[in-house]
């Protein structure tokens, strides 16, 4: 099971279909040694892989946190893959299970938190890996970015900034929409 489980693993990594993001430390012994995070390229083939259809995400949303983490991680991949500067992608996971899930790191090695959230609320509890990553990282994390599901942006605490993920952000349509989100079912168009 677990070689075949490897064997998948390796196949979708070749094909470009899998991605693992390193978690990402100070020290670099640690980054070696603790468990990279998988992600699909494409949040549509992780969703049908799942099974994962837009009424099952309005009945039961603990899949679509996954799908969503891996439609931004992959969004914000492009982003630095046509970039001029170099920049490497990796999360942060503690041994209290608290985490950022993706972590952007530019050559000197300023970072940005970005915490994907499905849910329509967010509660401070939400943001104690965020917190962690600011105590670590002192002024080497540049802010926050804390993505989620519902309608108002705001300022969380210094460095923390909170975005709605239905308002949009800085892109020419002015909306951010994911292909499997259910608010989005009907639309093509995925902007960022």
């Amino acid at each position: 099971m677990i070689r075949q489980r490897e064997s998948t693993l390796a196949f979708l990594s070749s094909c470009f279909s899998c991605i693992a993001s390193p978690p990402g430390f100070r020290n670099q012994l640690k980054r070696l040694i603790k468990t990279p995070k998988l992600h699909f390229v494409d949040s549509g083939l992780l969703a049908a892989l799942l099974a994962v259809t837009a009424e099952q995400i309005a009945k039961n949303r603990s899949t679509f946190g996954a799908v969503l983490e891996t439609f931004v991680f992959s969004e914000v991949m492009k982003q630095v893959t046509w970039s001029d500067q170099g920049y490497t992608l990796h999360h942060y996971r503690d041994k209290d299970q608290d985490e950022v899930d993706i972590i952007v790191e530019d050559e000197q090695g300023a970072l940005v938190g970005i915490e994907v959230k499905a849910s329509a609320t967010v509660h401070t509890s939400d943001f104690q890996g965020m917190r962690k990553l600011l105590d670590i990282c002192g002024d080497d994390l540049k802010f926050g970015l804390v993505l989620y599901d519902g309608t108002k942006a705001k300022l969380l605490t210094v460095g923390i900034l909170v975005i709605s993920m239905l308002d949009g952000g800085p892109s020419a349509s002015g909306q951010v929409m994911c292909p499997v989100h259910p608010r989005h079912q009907n639309s093509s168009q995925v902007a960022i």
